[in-house]
């Protein structure tokens, strides 16, 4: 049985998310480093960027109709470390996300593929 669409719309918003997460996070902590008072936040941004290499791993499988457990996880793990980087765009994509996992058929769906 092929992946619902709106399994695989989460999945495309997973990896906007992360891949927006990934280069805010990244342009962050170079901007960061070179400060002197940045040298004890910037590692901070590694949290966030390990959860959005996870968000766009998982939204890759999504994307290719591989029923993933922790779907919702990741993007609720996605959503609030955009959220709580100071990327709002990111944010709203995995919370797109999670609302797309949150469908009765996507959920049937994952339950019955697992």
């Amino acid at each position: 049985m092929d992946a619902p669409a709106n399994y695989k719309n989460a999945g495309i918003a997973n990896l906007i998310g992360a891949g927006l997460t990934i280069m805010w996070s990244l342009g962050v902590m170079l901007s960061l480093a070179l400060s002197l008072f940045g040298l004890c936040f910037a590692p901070v941004y590694l949290v966030w960027l390990g959860i959005a290499c996870w968000q766009a791993f998982v939204g890759w499988k999504m994307y290719q109709g591989e029923a993933v457990a922790n779907a919702k996880t990741a993007s609720l793990a996605g959503a609030i470390g955009s959220f709580l980087s100071g990327n709002l765009l990111a944010a709203a994509g995995g919370a797109f996300a999670v609302l797309q996992c949150n469908t009765p058929e996507v959920a049937g769906w994952i339950e019955s593929s697992s």
